[in-house]
């Protein structure tokens, strides 16, 4: 029996796709290494139940250890999910020999090493890219811009963690004038998300009855501060910021009730909120000429709307989203992320 590790820090992605690989792949051939200090403050402790999966406060300290080598070894396949923590690639750097059973999966923001680290870190990084046995990303573009930066040797794949994004059939009224108009903005407390751009962008439909979300319980604590204070200034209890962590289930309620998603993002990040909030009926605002924006138009095949074009939009356009448009979003959403397509990349990626 084929024996796989998974590395995966702490993160919304990392129950759901536990789950998924328990409940199609045979558990007793996939071991979790789940890492971060947030865990318990984070995500859901049910996660730690699963009998394949082992929880690592300190993946550092962990990796210290000289027995730990002798593990990775037994492994013909270790995946490292999301290339953010120096300490792992330090690691792999200094163990080539177990580069060759590394399979690298891409979150977007990690496709290169973060300014901080020193420069023997980011030297270590080009090399394990370049050598990883297997090179997963979400988005077909993103390996493009890694191959002209790594020239990896890898084999590619391009997949997603195959969530449940399917909320059923979807039960659309078309938004009228006058009701609440719930607006998401970002997926996020980081700057990449533009926050207090997108705001100043909204400031003009104050007066409207219009309520503006913002997922702030994650990310830059200092940024999130500058948004929530400049947000409440211009919309006052209109504005509602979520800093803490909501449970899975409850997000998805509140994201079903979104008229209105805005992610003025250049880079792959919040697919996660943007799918669900298409497959939830909710008229979505991206940046014009973006990965984000080409992957949703292109390979999943939604209509979908610009940022930049909300400046020149009166409050009537800028809610306008008919059932049409609406269900035409689901339905391809519904065939892109089937998950015997899914099943059928990630089976390719264990063989």
């Amino acid at each position: 029996m084929k024996k796989i590790l998974h590395l995966f820090r702490t993160s919304q992605f990392t129950k759901d796709f536990i789950e998924l690989i328990n409940q199609y792949y045979n558990p007793d051939s996939h071991i979790f290494w789940v890492y971060g200090e947030s865990f318990f403050d984070y995500l859901d402790k049910s996660m730690i139940q699963f009998n394949n999966v082992v929880y690592i406060p300190r993946i550092d300290i962990l990796l210290n250890k000289d027995s730990v080598v002798k593990q990775l070894e037994e492994f013909e396949l270790i995946i490292y999910h999301g290339l953010f923590d120096e300490n792992i690639i330090n690691f792999f750097g200094l163990h080539k020999h177990l580069v060759n059973k590394l399979g690298l999966y891409f979150w977007g923001g990690d496709k290169k090493p973060a300014a901080f680290w020193d420069e023997d870190s980011k030297e270590r990084y080009r090399y394990v890219i370049q050598n990883a046995a297997k090179i997963i990303t979400i988005i077909e573009e993103d390996y493009k811009s890694i191959c002209d930066d790594y020239g990896p040797c890898g084999e590619h794949y391009t997949v997603v963690y195959g969530g449940c994004y399917d909320y059923g059939e979807l039960e659309y009224e078309d938004i009228i004038y006058g009701q609440p108009i719930n607006v998401q903005i970002g997926n996020s407390a980081t700057v990449s998300n533009n926050h207090i751009k997108v705001l100043k962008e909204l400031e003009k439909y104050k007066n409207e009855n219009i309520r503006i979300w913002l997922p702030l319980s994650y990310g830059d604590r200092e940024y999130a501060k500058k948004v929530i204070d400049f947000g409440q200034k211009v919309f006052g209890t209109k504005f509602i910021a979520m800093e803490r962590y909501m449970p899975e289930k409850q997000y998805n309620e509140l994201l079903k009730s979104m008229n209105v998603g805005i992610f003025d993002i250049d880079r792959q990040q919040a697919l996660g909120n943007i799918t669900s909030l298409l497959e939830s009926g909710c008229k979505i605002f991206l940046k014009k000429d973006t990965m984000l924006a080409r992957y949703f138009e292109n390979e999943c095949g939604c209509k979908i709307f610009y940022m930049e074009d909300i400046s020149r939009m009166e409050f009537r356009q800028f809610i306008k989203y008919s059932k049409k448009e609406a269900c035409g979003n689901k339905e391809k959403l519904d065939r892109f992320f089937d998950i015997d397509r899914i099943t059928e990349v990630w089976n390719k990626i264990f063989d």
